[in-house]
């Protein structure tokens, strides 16, 4: 009574005959478990999006067209956004991936609030954000990473906050952020990095902290 078929959680989302029905608030989902890869390829989701708490699988939201995510608290294999246009907020804070998770060349009109998530992708990039577009700030607060966090070629309209964050890659590069803009500040007050940490040609407008 606590599963949902991810197939039919996609069609909810994005069959006009279903939302038409749904409540402007969107969709909430506590405490439940996913079966399949949630497959948002290229689709338009007209109302917001929350899965919280939840056990899920795979996430497909490459190119598509959304308002706010919300992915807290939920254990997730990978999440796949390349190219997602999000009008609104992203939250993944305290998931637990296994996979990827992917934002290369996506855009953002709110923040990216990843606080207290972990990655883990060992010796492979575990969060990947090349090219991002972000109007408000990411939060990397309390963030455990084993594999490599890039932000290369981004453009970070608010702070870039890693306090106390933790970003793992022996032997390789665990924290990119070669040509990223950062409009705001960089926060990094009790971060730890065991990896190289690049910040080549990237140009920070606000204090680094």
């Amino acid at each position: 009574d606590r599963t949902i078929r991810a197939e039919l959680l996609s069609w909810l989302c994005i069959n006009p005959q279903a939302t038409s029905f749904i409540h402007f608030k969107g969709v909430h989902i506590e405490g439940a478990r996913i079966v399949g890869d949630l497959d948002f390829f290229a689709a338009t989701l007209p109302y917001p999006l929350g899965i919280i708490n939840c056990a899920i699988e795979d996430i497909f939201l490459v190119d598509a067209k959304t308002r706010s995510l919300n992915f807290n608290g939920s254990c997730i294999g990978s999440i796949m956004a390349d190219g997602l246009n999000a009008d609104g907020r992203v939250f993944i804070k305290k998931i637990k991936a296994k996979g990827d998770i992917r934002f290369l060349g996506a855009t953002i009109n709110g923040n990216l609030n990843c606080q207290n998530a972990t990655f883990t992708k060992a010796n492979e990039f575990a969060f990947g954000a090349d090219g991002l577009a972000i109007r408000g700030t990411v939060f990397l607060k309390d963030v455990k990473s084993t594999g490599e966090v890039r932000f290369a070629g981004a453009n970070i309209g608010g702070d870039l906050d890693c306090s106390r964050a933790t970003f793992e890659n022996i032997g390789g590069d665990a924290f990119n952020l070669d040509r990223a803009t950062i409009k705001g500040e960089m926060i990094l007050i009790n971060a730890k990095a065991k990896g190289n940490v690049r910040l080549l040609g990237a140009k920070i407008e606000g204090d680094i902290n």
